[in-house]
């Protein structure tokens, strides 16, 4: 190991760069020649004012500088010489006046003066000329090293194997794969060779990976790049770049070539006349280039991008890249298999249940899913457990989602109890509607910004969201603000509800512009739903929606007040409840007949203080 010197470094000359010290160099000469110049010239007169003393008999010797049109004057009692510039047609009645005059006059001689101006002035053009060389130099160092940093080669040892989750895509991939390894079969019925292949979906579904097996099935070289990797800031260097990637690959006859985040070239194309667009453009008609000249050698070309639609129609033609794959997010199956590859070696507890694991993470991508094995892994060394159990998977889940535990803040009893009942409202209307994900976990341990949390999963994987699914998020959302209206009164609930309005709004804003599930039966953008002809009609049913949520959530928690107390009477003991002790609530049956109607009586304030509907209008599409 590198030992680390103690102290401050001592300050030394030879830490400076050699552009530097030129610099200084520089400096310093360009400073002493102004200063010779200007004391040489610190004196002057004009013309008029040495006719004036030539007049009055006040000069004593007149000399003609080295310099053209000038001259230096000594007058009586001034033995300091003053310069004179005059006129080129002055000249010849200057030495009539001073013949006139009597005044001596001569020719300069060189002085010392005028050697170190002249050897300064030539120093400063050697000094010039020695920058811009270095200059020159350092730039094509700085090429020549962007191009040896462009496309390392690799062989990846990675294959189809390694890829889980994306089953159906992995076997369009292989195709890639046998094309390249043998394209023999192909060409013999007379099938045109693909030039290349764009794989596009969300963050962290696996495309690179995708790629790299890809790759390692064909057994050919791979360049993986980033197309912001390939932008320079200097006109034109973009092209040759991308030019000396392609020239790289073809040397190994069949390779294929990575770029990552292509949007950053392959956007769609804008004619500004700005430096930067025009640099961008560039680099992408390079790239068309190269493409088309695939025929011509072996190298296939495969792009990555999070957003298909933003490429430019150039690239996305058929003929260039005519394998387009989406990659999504992978489905409960997909989730297990992934999960199964990155806990393979790890110690995992008897108790842990996959499958379980995959369904509790419904949409998570495969970059999650190892975030997570990592994430159990590291809490359960902070634990110094030697095997990772299910209480390890369920803490990084709840890390993951909303950070990790605040033991050391202070909460006093009062907040606590709003915590617990706000938490307990939400897993209630979660437990208590058939139309609604189930809970897995609910706790009043601090995490991140929010003082509780509560956690629900699907039993499967769904593709769409009806009517009533969606109604029952909104309940379930506004679950939480309905506890403390019961729990505190209708005007003294707390500020704990802010990000669960965010997202009933959402939900309502999409159920009623995207989904078609109110009034009209148009798709209106969410971006500008407010500017459209429609925008006070929505804002009153999204309105309605939230209204209707809420007092649908006051109501399902009042005839379930047994359970509500009961959760939150365990919540303020345990902090945190999951599993079947979660799903037991569930069997406490609720109110009924008097004792209902004795709640409702009791709770008239908070069950008033909800509207049922503010527009006239039907506020959703029956069903």
């Amino acid at each position: 190991m590198r030992k680390v010197p103690d102290g401050p470094r001592k300050w030394s000359f030879k830490r400076l760069s050699p552009n530097v010290v030129t610099l200084v160099v520089l400096g310093v000469m360009v400073i002493f020649v102004f200063v010779l110049y200007f004391v040489e010239r610190a004196r002057s007169l004009t013309l008029d004012q040495l006719h004036d003393n030539l007049r009055n008999d006040r000069v004593t010797e007149v000399t003609f500088g080295r310099e053209e049109h000038s001259l230096q004057v000594k007058l009586k009692d001034d033995d300091s010489p003053h310069t004179v510039d005059y006129p080129p047609d002055a000249e010849g009645r200057l030495y009539e006046e001073l013949e006139e005059a009597g005044v001596p006059y001569k020719a300069a001689g060189e002085t010392v003066i005028d050697v170190f101006i002249e050897i300064g002035r030539a120093a400063l053009w050697v000094l010039l000329g020695l920058v811009a060389i270095s200059v020159i130099a350092s730039l094509r160092q700085y090429v020549k090293k962007q191009e040896l940093d462009i496309g390392n080669v690799e062989r990846p040892k990675t294959r189809f194997t390694d890829v889980q989750g994306i089953d159906e895509i992995v076997a369009r991939a292989q195709e890639i794969a046998a094309i390249l390894h043998d394209p023999g079969p192909y060409k013999k019925l007379g099938a045109r060779m693909p030039k290349g292949a764009i794989l596009y979906g969300p963050p962290g579904t696996g495309k690179t990976l995708l790629a790299r097996a890809i790759a390692g099935e064909a057994e050919v070289p791979f360049y993986r790049v980033t197309a912001p990797s390939l932008m320079d800031k200097w006109l034109g260097s973009s092209a040759k770049r991308i030019a000396k990637l392609y020239e790289n690959a073809r040397r190994h006859g069949a390779a294929i070539v990575f770029i990552d985040e292509i949007d950053a070239i392959g956007g769609r194309r804008r004619n500004t006349g700005h430096g930067a667009d025009e640099e961008r453009n560039a680099a992408l008609m390079q790239l068309l280039t190269e493409l088309d000249g695939f025929d011509k050698s072996g190298v296939f070309t495969i792009v990555a991008t999070n957003r298909i639609d933003s490429l430019d129609e150039a690239l996305t033609r058929a003929g260039r890249f005519d394998i387009q794959l989406y990659v999504p997010a992978p489905d409960v199956n997909g989730r297990e298999a992934i999960l199964r590859v990155h806990a393979a070696g790890k110690p995992l507890a008897e108790d842990v249940n996959l499958r379980e694991l995959a369904r509790q993470t419904t949409g998570a991508v495969g970059a999650d899913l190892e975030a997570l094995v990592n994430e159990a892994a590291l809490t359960a060394v902070r634990d110094k457990k030697e095997h990772i159990t299910t209480d390890h998977f369920a803490e990084a889940l709840a890390t993951i989602e909303a950070g990790p535990q605040r033991r050391n803040v202070t909460i006093n009893e009062a907040e606590r109890r709003i915590t617990a009942y706000h938490e307990a409202g939400h897993t209630l209307a979660a437990l208590l509607q058939k139309d609604m994900d189930d809970p897995m976990r609910v706790t009043i341990v601090p995490r991140g910004q929010s003082g509780g949390h509560s956690r629900v999963a699907p039993e499967e994987d769904r593709q769409y969201t009806t009517l009533r699914q969606a109604k029952a998020a909104l309940t379930w959302m506004m679950g939480g603000r309905a506890a403390e209206k019961i729990a505190c009164g209708a005007d003294n609930f707390t500020s704990g509800a802010a990000s669960d309005l965010q997202q009933a709004t959402g939900l309502a804003q999409s159920m009623i512009c995207l989904w078609g599930m109110g009034t009209y039966n148009t798709s209106i953008p969410l971006e500008t739903w407010r500017q459209s002809p429609h925008a006070v009609a929505v804002e009153r049913q999204v309105e309605a929606l939230l209204d209707e949520a809420e007092r649908s959530a006051i109501e399902l928690l009042l005839a379930n007040a047994t359970a509500l107390d009961s959760m939150v009477a365990q919540l303020l003991t345990d902090e945190t409840i999951q599993g079947a002790a979660l799903r037991n609530f569930a069997n406490i049956p609720p109110l009924s007949g008097d004792a209902l109607d004795k709640i409702h009586h009791k709770h008239g304030e908070v069950l008033n203080s909800v509207k049922i509907s503010r527009t006239a209008e039907p506020a959703l599409a029956t069903t």
